[in-house]
């Protein structure tokens, strides 16, 4: 293992259990970020107290991470910065599958 796991999740909602292993996500740079983080401490406070905005490049990871799975991402993705152009919002139907409901093209990005 890489790191420590919570050993007693009783007082854990049902929902929140299936995040003890974690996800992998990216947090944004503090610059762009900051706004998104204010206005989600205004209206959405839970969770925003559980974790600050992100993207989220995992669902909850269904066992303990190991190194080897962090080794086997090297190269696979390319480092530097990205230009993010738009924002999508999607939403889970019946089945649970999410699908992009609404684009929001980013203000001052070339088209």
């Amino acid at each position: 293992m890489i790191t420590e796991y919570a050993a007693d999740i009783s007082d854990w909602e049902e929902w929140q259990k299936a995040y003890r292993f974690g996800v992998i996500l990216i947090f944004p740079p503090e610059v762009p970020v900051a706004e998104v983080n204010r206005l989600r401490n205004i209206h959405d406070s839970r969770g925003q107290s559980m974790c600050r905005a992100h993207i989220s490049l995992t669902i909850p990871l269904p066992r303990p991470m190991e190194a080897y799975h962090l080794e086997e991402l090297k190269g696979k993705i390319p480092e530097g910065d990205f230009l993010l152009e738009r924002v999508s919002y999607a939403v889970p139907d019946e089945t649970m599958c999410f699908t992009e409901r609404v684009r929001l093209n980013l203000a001052g990005v070339r088209q």
